[in-house]
Protein backbone atom coordinates (compact mmCIF):
# COMPACT_ATOMS: atom_id res chain seq x y z
CA UNK A 1 0.00 0.00 0.00
CA UNK A 2 1.31 3.06 -1.27
CA UNK A 3 0.47 6.91 -1.24
CA UNK A 4 -0.60 7.63 -4.88
CA UNK A 5 -0.11 11.51 -6.24
CA UNK A 6 -1.16 11.67 -9.43
CA UNK A 7 0.85 14.59 -11.24
CA UNK A 8 -1.72 15.32 -13.54
CA UNK A 9 -1.52 12.10 -15.76
CA UNK A 10 -4.10 10.60 -17.28
CA UNK A 11 -4.01 6.82 -16.53
CA UNK A 12 -5.23 5.00 -19.92
CA UNK A 13 -5.51 1.73 -18.84
CA UNK A 14 -8.16 2.41 -16.18
CA UNK A 15 -9.33 5.85 -18.00
CA UNK A 16 -9.29 8.10 -14.49
CA UNK A 17 -9.88 11.90 -15.11
CA UNK A 18 -6.71 13.82 -13.85
CA UNK A 19 -7.03 15.62 -10.73
CA UNK A 20 -9.23 19.35 -11.41
CA UNK A 21 -7.70 22.80 -10.63
CA UNK A 22 -8.75 24.75 -7.60
CA UNK A 23 -9.70 28.33 -7.37
CA UNK A 24 -7.19 30.45 -8.42
CA UNK A 25 -5.38 28.15 -10.81
CA UNK A 26 -4.28 26.37 -7.76
CA UNK A 27 -3.56 22.20 -7.91
CA UNK A 28 -5.54 20.30 -5.74
CA UNK A 29 -3.80 17.21 -6.25
CA UNK A 30 -2.42 17.93 -2.72
CA UNK A 31 -5.46 17.41 -1.16
CA UNK A 32 -6.74 14.14 -3.57
CA UNK A 33 -3.22 12.46 -3.48
CA UNK A 34 -4.20 12.60 0.60
CA UNK A 35 -7.50 11.40 0.80
CA UNK A 36 -6.55 8.43 -2.00
CA UNK A 37 -5.02 4.92 -1.73
CA UNK A 38 -3.68 3.18 -4.52
CA UNK A 39 -3.69 -0.63 -4.06
CA UNK A 40 -2.01 -3.09 -5.85
CA UNK A 41 -4.46 -3.54 -9.09
CA UNK A 42 -4.07 0.03 -9.69
CA UNK A 43 -7.29 0.81 -8.51
CA UNK A 44 -7.84 3.82 -6.18
CA UNK A 45 -10.76 3.87 -3.24
CA UNK A 46 -10.93 6.56 -0.65
CA UNK A 47 -8.90 6.34 2.51
CA UNK A 48 -11.42 6.27 5.65
CA UNK A 49 -10.85 9.35 8.03
CA UNK A 50 -9.76 8.77 11.73
CA UNK A 51 -11.78 9.62 13.85
CA UNK A 52 -11.35 13.63 15.37
CA UNK A 53 -9.13 14.36 18.69
CA UNK A 54 -7.51 17.12 19.85
CA UNK A 55 -4.72 17.34 17.01
CA UNK A 56 -7.40 16.83 14.40
CA UNK A 57 -10.84 18.42 15.85
CA UNK A 58 -12.67 17.97 11.91
CA UNK A 59 -12.45 14.78 10.19
CA UNK A 60 -10.90 16.18 6.93
CA UNK A 61 -8.54 14.83 4.84
CA UNK A 62 -6.09 17.12 5.54
CA UNK A 63 -5.81 15.57 8.83
CA UNK A 64 -5.35 11.98 7.09
CA UNK A 65 -1.90 11.41 6.13
CA UNK A 66 0.23 9.09 6.61
CA UNK A 67 2.17 9.34 9.76
CA UNK A 68 4.15 6.99 12.27
CA UNK A 69 1.08 5.25 13.46
CA UNK A 70 -0.83 5.20 10.14
CA UNK A 71 -0.92 1.13 9.55
CA UNK A 72 -2.66 1.02 12.86
CA UNK A 73 -4.66 4.08 12.54
CA UNK A 74 -5.82 2.75 9.19
CA UNK A 75 -8.96 0.93 9.23
CA UNK A 76 -10.68 -0.44 5.61
CA UNK A 77 -14.64 0.16 5.45
CA UNK A 78 -16.98 -2.53 5.92
CA UNK A 79 -18.78 -3.49 2.83
CA UNK A 80 -21.22 -5.64 5.02
CA UNK A 81 -24.38 -3.88 7.02
CA UNK A 82 -24.20 -3.66 10.42
CA UNK A 83 -26.92 -6.62 11.46
CA UNK A 84 -24.48 -8.83 9.68
CA UNK A 85 -21.49 -8.09 10.84
CA UNK A 86 -23.03 -8.12 14.69
CA UNK A 87 -24.69 -11.35 13.57
CA UNK A 88 -21.23 -12.42 12.36
CA UNK A 89 -19.49 -11.43 15.45
CA UNK A 90 -21.97 -13.90 17.18
CA UNK A 91 -20.35 -16.63 15.57
CA UNK A 92 -16.56 -16.14 16.73
CA UNK A 93 -15.07 -18.79 18.72
CA UNK A 94 -16.72 -20.34 21.38
CA UNK A 95 -13.95 -21.42 24.28
CA UNK A 96 -16.69 -24.04 25.81
CA UNK A 97 -16.48 -26.02 23.17
CA UNK A 98 -13.06 -26.28 23.59
CA UNK A 99 -13.82 -27.56 27.34
CA UNK A 100 -16.55 -29.73 26.19
CA UNK A 101 -13.79 -31.56 23.70
CA UNK A 102 -11.72 -32.26 26.26
CA UNK A 103 -14.29 -33.22 28.63
CA UNK A 104 -15.63 -36.29 26.13
CA UNK A 105 -11.99 -36.87 25.43
CA UNK A 106 -11.64 -37.83 28.80
CA UNK A 107 -14.54 -39.84 28.86
CA UNK A 108 -13.19 -41.38 25.91
CA UNK A 109 -9.85 -42.57 27.82
CA UNK A 110 -12.03 -43.82 30.87
CA UNK A 111 -14.32 -45.83 28.64
CA UNK A 112 -11.34 -47.48 27.22
CA UNK A 113 -9.39 -47.63 30.09
CA UNK A 114 -12.62 -49.89 31.76
CA UNK A 115 -12.49 -52.04 28.95
CA UNK A 116 -8.64 -53.33 28.06
CA UNK A 117 -8.25 -53.74 32.10
CA UNK A 118 -11.06 -55.48 32.41
CA UNK A 119 -13.25 -54.08 35.14
CA UNK A 120 -16.75 -54.54 34.77
CA UNK A 121 -18.84 -53.85 37.56
CA UNK A 122 -22.32 -52.64 38.63
CA UNK A 123 -21.37 -48.75 39.00
CA UNK A 124 -18.50 -48.95 35.94
CA UNK A 125 -21.29 -50.12 33.67
CA UNK A 126 -24.21 -47.56 34.54
CA UNK A 127 -21.72 -44.50 33.94
CA UNK A 128 -20.40 -46.35 30.60
CA UNK A 129 -23.57 -47.20 29.42
CA UNK A 130 -25.58 -44.19 30.47
CA UNK A 131 -23.49 -41.32 29.93
CA UNK A 132 -20.13 -41.69 28.66
CA UNK A 133 -21.17 -43.78 25.58
CA UNK A 134 -22.74 -40.49 24.77
CA UNK A 135 -19.30 -38.88 24.12
CA UNK A 136 -18.68 -40.65 20.35
CA UNK A 137 -22.07 -38.60 19.10
CA UNK A 138 -21.05 -35.17 21.01
CA UNK A 139 -17.50 -35.46 19.34
CA UNK A 140 -19.51 -36.26 16.02
CA UNK A 141 -21.84 -33.27 17.14
CA UNK A 142 -19.37 -30.87 17.77
CA UNK A 143 -17.69 -31.89 14.29
CA UNK A 144 -20.34 -31.04 12.54
CA UNK A 145 -21.12 -27.59 14.34
CA UNK A 146 -17.47 -26.74 13.37
CA UNK A 147 -17.94 -28.10 9.61
CA UNK A 148 -20.33 -25.15 9.30
CA UNK A 149 -17.89 -22.27 8.97
CA UNK A 150 -15.34 -24.63 7.48
CA UNK A 151 -17.93 -25.22 4.83
CA UNK A 152 -18.87 -21.58 4.52
CA UNK A 153 -15.31 -20.32 3.92
CA UNK A 154 -14.18 -22.71 1.10
CA UNK A 155 -11.92 -25.30 3.22
CA UNK A 156 -13.79 -28.28 3.18
CA UNK A 157 -11.64 -30.33 0.71
CA UNK A 158 -8.36 -29.50 2.52
CA UNK A 159 -10.09 -30.13 6.07
CA UNK A 160 -10.99 -33.71 4.87
CA UNK A 161 -7.61 -33.81 2.81
CA UNK A 162 -6.13 -33.63 5.99
CA UNK A 163 -8.69 -35.05 8.11
CA UNK A 164 -7.69 -38.60 6.05
CA UNK A 165 -4.02 -38.34 6.06
CA UNK A 166 -4.01 -37.89 9.60
CA UNK A 167 -6.09 -40.92 9.73
CA UNK A 168 -3.98 -43.07 7.42
CA UNK A 169 -0.87 -41.62 9.48
CA UNK A 170 -2.23 -43.45 12.85
CA UNK A 171 -3.08 -46.46 11.25
CA UNK A 172 0.24 -46.71 10.91
CA UNK A 173 1.33 -45.71 14.37
CA UNK A 174 -1.30 -48.41 15.48
CA UNK A 175 -0.10 -50.83 12.60
CA UNK A 176 1.80 -53.15 14.84
CA UNK A 177 -1.36 -53.44 16.89
CA UNK A 178 -4.26 -53.97 15.33
CA UNK A 179 -2.70 -56.58 13.08
CA UNK A 180 -0.83 -58.45 15.90
CA UNK A 181 1.90 -60.61 13.95
CA UNK A 182 -1.43 -61.66 11.79
CA UNK A 183 -0.95 -62.20 8.04
CA UNK A 184 -4.11 -59.89 6.97
CA UNK A 185 -5.09 -60.72 3.28
CA UNK A 186 -5.53 -57.29 1.02
CA UNK A 187 -9.18 -57.41 1.05
CA UNK A 188 -8.89 -57.77 4.72
CA UNK A 189 -6.50 -54.98 4.86
CA UNK A 190 -8.47 -52.51 3.21
CA UNK A 191 -11.81 -53.43 5.07
CA UNK A 192 -9.82 -52.26 7.77
CA UNK A 193 -8.66 -49.07 6.58
CA UNK A 194 -12.53 -48.70 5.46
CA UNK A 195 -13.81 -49.05 8.73
CA UNK A 196 -11.01 -47.95 10.72
CA UNK A 197 -9.24 -50.44 13.40
CA UNK A 198 -9.91 -50.46 17.23
CA UNK A 199 -10.68 -46.95 18.27
CA UNK A 200 -10.03 -45.13 14.82
CA UNK A 201 -12.66 -46.81 13.45
CA UNK A 202 -14.03 -43.15 14.77
CA UNK A 203 -11.98 -41.17 12.25
CA UNK A 204 -12.79 -43.44 9.23
CA UNK A 205 -16.48 -42.91 10.01
CA UNK A 206 -15.94 -39.22 10.41
CA UNK A 207 -14.38 -38.97 6.90
CA UNK A 208 -17.47 -40.59 5.63
CA UNK A 209 -20.13 -38.45 7.42
CA UNK A 210 -18.42 -35.48 6.78
CA UNK A 211 -18.33 -36.31 3.02
CA UNK A 212 -21.83 -37.38 2.87
CA UNK A 213 -22.84 -34.21 4.41
CA UNK A 214 -21.36 -32.38 1.78
CA UNK A 215 -22.60 -34.41 -1.00
CA UNK A 216 -25.98 -33.10 -0.10
CA UNK A 217 -25.24 -29.64 0.23
CA UNK A 218 -23.71 -29.78 -3.13
CA UNK A 219 -26.76 -31.76 -4.70
CA UNK A 220 -29.29 -29.56 -2.94
CA UNK A 221 -31.33 -27.22 -5.40
CA UNK A 222 -31.26 -24.56 -2.31
CA UNK A 223 -30.42 -23.90 0.98
CA UNK A 224 -33.75 -24.99 2.56
CA UNK A 225 -33.86 -27.85 0.78
CA UNK A 226 -30.23 -28.88 1.74
CA UNK A 227 -31.63 -28.49 5.41
CA UNK A 228 -34.48 -30.74 5.00
CA UNK A 229 -32.69 -33.47 3.87
CA UNK A 230 -29.81 -33.10 6.08
CA UNK A 231 -32.79 -32.98 8.70
CA UNK A 232 -34.71 -36.37 6.70
CA UNK A 233 -31.80 -38.27 5.66
CA UNK A 234 -30.33 -37.77 9.46
CA UNK A 235 -33.46 -38.90 10.90
CA UNK A 236 -33.68 -42.05 8.62
CA UNK A 237 -30.07 -43.13 9.14
CA UNK A 238 -30.23 -42.63 12.84
CA UNK A 239 -33.24 -44.92 13.16
CA UNK A 240 -32.29 -47.42 10.45
CA UNK A 241 -28.47 -48.04 12.56
CA UNK A 242 -30.53 -48.35 15.59
CA UNK A 243 -32.88 -51.69 14.16
CA UNK A 244 -30.14 -53.09 12.91
CA UNK A 245 -27.95 -53.04 16.46
CA UNK A 246 -31.54 -54.27 17.96
CA UNK A 247 -31.45 -57.20 15.65
CA UNK A 248 -28.11 -58.11 16.44
CA UNK A 249 -28.49 -57.51 20.61
CA UNK A 250 -31.75 -58.77 21.47
CA UNK A 251 -32.42 -61.30 18.34
CA UNK A 252 -30.81 -64.64 17.66
CA UNK A 253 -29.42 -62.97 14.13
CA UNK A 254 -25.81 -62.21 14.32
CA UNK A 255 -25.26 -58.78 12.77
CA UNK A 256 -21.27 -57.54 11.89
CA UNK A 257 -20.23 -54.73 14.10
CA UNK A 258 -19.55 -52.49 11.23
CA UNK A 259 -23.39 -52.84 9.84
CA UNK A 260 -23.99 -50.43 12.41
CA UNK A 261 -21.06 -48.67 13.74
CA UNK A 262 -20.06 -46.65 10.73
CA UNK A 263 -20.41 -43.34 9.18
CA UNK A 264 -23.83 -43.55 7.48
CA UNK A 265 -25.53 -44.98 10.74
CA UNK A 266 -23.47 -43.50 14.00
CA UNK A 267 -21.94 -40.49 12.90
CA UNK A 268 -23.44 -38.84 10.07
CA UNK A 269 -26.69 -38.33 11.97
CA UNK A 270 -25.07 -36.05 14.87
CA UNK A 271 -22.80 -34.62 11.90
CA UNK A 272 -25.83 -32.99 10.39
CA UNK A 273 -27.43 -32.19 13.75
CA UNK A 274 -24.09 -30.07 14.32
CA UNK A 275 -24.14 -28.65 10.98
CA UNK A 276 -28.00 -27.15 11.20
CA UNK A 277 -27.23 -26.18 14.96
CA UNK A 278 -24.65 -24.12 13.94
CA UNK A 279 -26.15 -22.75 10.89
CA UNK A 280 -29.50 -21.95 13.33
CA UNK A 281 -26.83 -20.00 16.04
CA UNK A 282 -25.07 -18.44 12.97
CA UNK A 283 -28.85 -16.55 12.11
CA UNK A 284 -30.06 -16.09 15.36
CA UNK A 285 -27.36 -15.98 17.92
CA UNK A 286 -27.26 -17.69 21.58
CA UNK A 287 -29.53 -15.26 23.19
CA UNK A 288 -32.63 -17.02 21.82
CA UNK A 289 -32.01 -20.17 23.66
CA UNK A 290 -32.77 -21.01 27.72
CA UNK A 291 -30.22 -19.73 30.02
CA UNK A 292 -27.43 -21.88 30.81
CA UNK A 293 -29.39 -23.24 34.77
CA UNK A 294 -32.71 -24.11 32.80
CA UNK A 295 -29.91 -26.09 30.03
CA UNK A 296 -28.27 -27.76 33.06
CA UNK A 297 -31.25 -28.65 35.00
CA UNK A 298 -32.68 -30.43 31.52
CA UNK A 299 -29.66 -32.40 31.09
CA UNK A 300 -29.78 -33.29 34.55
CA UNK A 301 -33.36 -35.14 34.15
CA UNK A 302 -31.83 -36.29 30.96
CA UNK A 303 -29.06 -37.75 33.26
CA UNK A 304 -31.28 -39.68 35.21
CA UNK A 305 -33.40 -41.36 32.44
CA UNK A 306 -30.08 -42.30 30.91
CA UNK A 307 -29.30 -44.25 33.84
CA UNK A 308 -32.45 -45.71 33.89
CA UNK A 309 -31.88 -46.67 30.69
CA UNK A 310 -28.68 -48.12 31.64
CA UNK A 311 -30.24 -50.37 34.37
CA UNK A 312 -32.63 -51.82 32.18
CA UNK A 313 -30.35 -52.96 29.70
CA UNK A 314 -28.30 -53.92 32.57
CA UNK A 315 -31.06 -56.44 34.40
CA UNK A 316 -31.98 -57.65 30.53
CA UNK A 317 -28.28 -58.92 29.50
CA UNK A 318 -26.49 -58.66 32.48
CA UNK A 319 -22.73 -57.30 32.69
CA UNK A 320 -21.57 -57.41 29.35
CA UNK A 321 -18.98 -55.05 27.33
CA UNK A 322 -21.48 -55.13 24.78
CA UNK A 323 -23.21 -52.00 23.62
CA UNK A 324 -26.83 -52.12 24.05
CA UNK A 325 -29.41 -50.50 22.01
CA UNK A 326 -30.04 -46.96 23.15
CA UNK A 327 -33.43 -45.20 22.31
CA UNK A 328 -32.57 -42.29 19.79
CA UNK A 329 -34.68 -39.53 21.33
CA UNK A 330 -33.15 -39.72 24.54
CA UNK A 331 -29.70 -39.78 23.02
CA UNK A 332 -30.21 -37.25 20.38
CA UNK A 333 -31.70 -34.97 23.25
CA UNK A 334 -29.32 -35.40 25.84
CA UNK A 335 -26.60 -34.48 23.49
CA UNK A 336 -28.43 -31.56 22.00
CA UNK A 337 -28.69 -30.44 25.44
CA UNK A 338 -25.16 -30.84 26.50
CA UNK A 339 -24.09 -29.10 23.26
CA UNK A 340 -26.28 -25.97 24.18
CA UNK A 341 -25.16 -25.97 28.01
CA UNK A 342 -21.89 -26.01 27.34
CA UNK A 343 -21.81 -23.13 24.88
CA UNK A 344 -24.78 -21.07 26.93
CA UNK A 345 -21.87 -21.22 29.73
CA UNK A 346 -20.04 -18.06 29.80
CA UNK A 347 -16.40 -19.53 30.09
CA UNK A 348 -13.46 -17.63 29.84
CA UNK A 349 -10.55 -18.92 26.91
CA UNK A 350 -8.56 -21.28 28.14
CA UNK A 351 -4.71 -20.60 28.99
CA UNK A 352 -3.80 -24.29 27.72
CA UNK A 353 -4.26 -25.16 24.00
CA UNK A 354 -7.65 -27.71 24.77
CA UNK A 355 -8.56 -28.16 21.38
CA UNK A 356 -4.95 -29.37 20.39
CA UNK A 357 -4.56 -32.05 23.80
CA UNK A 358 -8.09 -33.75 23.07
CA UNK A 359 -6.54 -34.57 19.97
CA UNK A 360 -3.58 -36.05 20.96
CA UNK A 361 -5.23 -37.46 23.86
CA UNK A 362 -7.51 -39.26 21.68
CA UNK A 363 -4.75 -40.32 18.95
CA UNK A 364 -2.69 -41.30 21.84
CA UNK A 365 -4.35 -42.39 24.75
CA UNK A 366 -5.12 -46.09 23.52
CA UNK A 367 -1.30 -46.58 23.16
CA UNK A 368 -0.37 -45.02 26.58
CA UNK A 369 -2.81 -47.05 28.38
CA UNK A 370 -1.88 -50.45 26.64
CA UNK A 371 1.98 -49.46 27.66
CA UNK A 372 0.53 -48.96 31.07
CA UNK A 373 -1.41 -52.30 31.66
CA UNK A 374 2.31 -53.50 30.16
CA UNK A 375 3.76 -52.43 33.61
CA UNK A 376 1.63 -53.35 35.86
CA UNK A 377 -0.32 -50.81 36.21
CA UNK A 378 -4.22 -52.00 36.24
CA UNK A 379 -5.94 -49.44 38.47
CA UNK A 380 -8.68 -47.79 36.58
CA UNK A 381 -8.40 -43.99 37.71
CA UNK A 382 -4.85 -44.45 37.39
CA UNK A 383 -4.81 -45.50 33.66
CA UNK A 384 -7.20 -42.98 32.75
CA UNK A 385 -4.88 -39.97 34.28
CA UNK A 386 -2.01 -41.55 32.76
CA UNK A 387 -3.85 -41.61 29.36
CA UNK A 388 -4.96 -37.83 29.50
CA UNK A 389 -1.17 -36.53 31.64
CA UNK A 390 0.75 -38.58 28.80
CA UNK A 391 -0.66 -36.84 25.85
CA UNK A 392 -1.04 -33.58 26.94
CA UNK A 393 2.78 -33.55 28.03
CA UNK A 394 3.34 -34.92 24.32
CA UNK A 395 1.48 -31.91 23.65
CA UNK A 396 3.25 -29.18 25.23
CA UNK A 397 6.23 -31.08 23.51
CA UNK A 398 5.35 -30.44 20.32
CA UNK A 399 4.56 -26.71 20.47
CA UNK A 400 7.96 -26.25 22.37
CA UNK A 401 9.61 -28.21 19.68
CA UNK A 402 7.86 -26.16 17.11
CA UNK A 403 8.65 -22.98 18.92
CA UNK A 404 12.59 -23.93 19.04
CA UNK A 405 12.92 -24.90 15.46
CA UNK A 406 10.66 -22.18 13.65
CA UNK A 407 13.14 -19.49 14.52
CA UNK A 408 16.05 -21.69 13.34
CA UNK A 409 14.02 -22.31 10.44
CA UNK A 410 13.49 -18.29 9.35
CA UNK A 411 16.60 -17.47 10.26
CA UNK A 412 18.67 -19.97 7.61
CA UNK A 413 16.44 -18.61 4.97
Amino acid sequence: MRLCLDRGRQRPDRGRPAPQAGAGGQDRRGDLGRGLIATRRGRFRPRPLRAASSRCPTKSPECSGFGPNWRRNFRRPSIFPPEFVARLGRMTRIHSIDYLKFLVATGVVWAHAVLLSGHFHVPTYLFGQGLVRNAVPVFAMISGFLLHATHRKGRTARWLTVLGCAYLFWCLVYLPIWLDGSHMSMPDLIYQLIFGPIHLWYMAALVVAVAMVMTVLRFAPSEIAAQRWLAGSALVLLLTGNAIQSVDFYTSIDMPLNSYRNGAFVEYPFVAMGYLLAGVIRKKGLDWLPRAPVLWLILAGLAVLRLIEAAFSLHYAGLSPAAPPELPPLAVAFCVTLLLAMMRTPLPAPRAPLGMISMFVYFLHYIVILSALSVGIGNVWALTVIGVLVPTMATYALIWTLGFIRPLLQSDR
